[in-house]
């Protein structure tokens, strides 16, 4: 149960890691750039992508500790996990924003919250990098 709560809280640490990377290249862009502005969806998408990769490599090395180097394989498994993740983000992300007026900013971050806890560390540690207690 302890090894389980410092897996959960290096997941944590590494998804605020990537978190920032994803909502700070989004703030960033679309404050700086009309065009990605208008076409938010769009600009997410992009640094929702952003933040996948800097997981993944974070979650390989420091959460899970894979014993086997980066691969390509895994890599893809994960993207495509974090995939369907950031179109449940972005879908969310839409309907707090379009739907219920939220202010972007703070929509993009409870969508963000929402998806890493109830969809991605469970996928992550189960399917891509097949976490036991004996790696």
């Amino acid at each position: 149960m302890v090894a389980f709560a410092f897996q959960l809280l290096r997941f944590f640490s590494v998804g605020l890691t990537a978190a920032a990377a994803d909502f700070g290249s989004y703030g960033i862009l679309t404050r700086l750039v009309p065009f990605l502005y208008e076409y938010y969806l769009l600009t997410s998408i992009g640094t929702s992508l952003i933040g996948a990769t800097v997981a993944y490599t974070l979650h390989h090395r420091f959460t899970f500790r894979h014993p086997e180097p980066l691969s390509l394989h895994r890599y893809g498994k994960f993207l495509l996990v974090y995939g369907a993740g950031i179109v449940w983000q972005n879908l969310l992300l839409a309907v707090f924003v379009e739907q219920f007026h939220i202010f972007d900013l703070v929509a993009k971050l409870c969508a963000i919250v929402t998806v890493s806890i109830c969809w991605n560390f469970v996928l992550a540690k189960k399917w891509v990098f097949r976490y036991t207690l004996d790696h």
